[in-house]
């Protein structure tokens, strides 16, 4: 994607002096054609073998695999997390890719022969995709988080428009391109880059979006929810994690050495 608003540059927290990076300013112009194209996408993907699609995300396990040092040393570097912390986004984003892949089987691809409602009748329960998903990820878990949310829309047949945050974006290309090597169509999935403010009217009202995965702010988050749910011809889903708190119950017989730590690493 070339933006006639020009690039931003993303540097590393560690170091303000290293840039990461240099991306282009997407527009509503360029997410319109990306919910377009996913649209068209739609058809083919959705009515791939489920099977096939499960191949697909196991492939894409595997390159993570491969590339796992890559990743993780972008991670840090956009991120500031450090090496451990950076793999361990790699490494559960394999166990995610292979856990989804396994209940899909488990599930036969969600079709299910029911008992006979009446004499003569066959009842099976069918699950189908819902159509284009916009998935927008955050700086704390660039890599992880993003998998999360492009695989669920993907293993199930719907098509992707990924936005980053613009803070990590680099680690959002590089599991882009995971799904691309692996096997998922160029019209299954899509990257775009830029300011989440140029993107939000288009997000919430184009009719051709089916649903919204979004993890970030409580403020941007409830925003999208109201807009999105009011703007709609009817009801879609849309899904959300927001900031929050973590609770910790520790109790007497707790070790409390142990505790503090894990409450920190939390």
């Amino acid at each position: 994607m070339y933006s006639e608003d020009g690039e931003f540059e993303t540097r590393s927290p560690i170091d303000r002096s290293i840039i990461v990076g240099y991306f282009q300013k997407g527009n509503a112009s360029h997410l319109r054609r990306a919910i377009e194209a996913a649209k068209r996408g739609f058809e083919k993907w959705s009515n791939t073998d489920w099977r096939e699609r499960v191949r697909v995300m196991r492939r894409a396990a595997e390159l993570i695999d491969e590339r796992k040092f890559e990743i993780a040393a972008v991670i840090t570097y956009e991120a500031g997390k450090n090496r451990l912390e950076a793999l361990a986004e790699c490494w559960e984003g394999i166990d995610a890719l292979k856990y989804y892949a396994r209940i899909m089987e488990e599930n036969n691809g969600y079709e299910k022969e029911m008992g006979p409602g009446g004499p003569g009748e066959i009842c099976k329960m069918v699950t189908r995709p819902y159509g284009d998903w916009v998935v927008i990820s955050p700086f704390n878990f660039p890599f992880m988080l993003a998998n999360g949310m492009m695989l669920g829309a993907l293993i199930t047949g719907n098509t992707v428009v990924f936005k980053p945050t613009s803070e990590t974006p680099l680690s959002g290309l590089l599991l882009y391109q995971v799904f691309r090597d692996a096997g998922v169509p160029p019209d299954a999935i899509h990257f775009i880059t830029g300011p989440g403010s140029v993107f939000e009217d288009e997000i919430v009202s184009n009719p051709d979006v089916a649903g919204i995965a979004f993890t970030g702010s409580k403020d941007v988050g409830m925003r999208l929810y109201r807009r999105f749910t009011s703007s709609q011809p009817y009801p879609k889903p849309i899904v959300l994690e927001m900031g929050s708190k973590n609770p910790t119950i520790v109790t007497d017989k707790a070790d409390i050495k142990k505790a503090v730590q894990g409450v920190i690493r939390a």
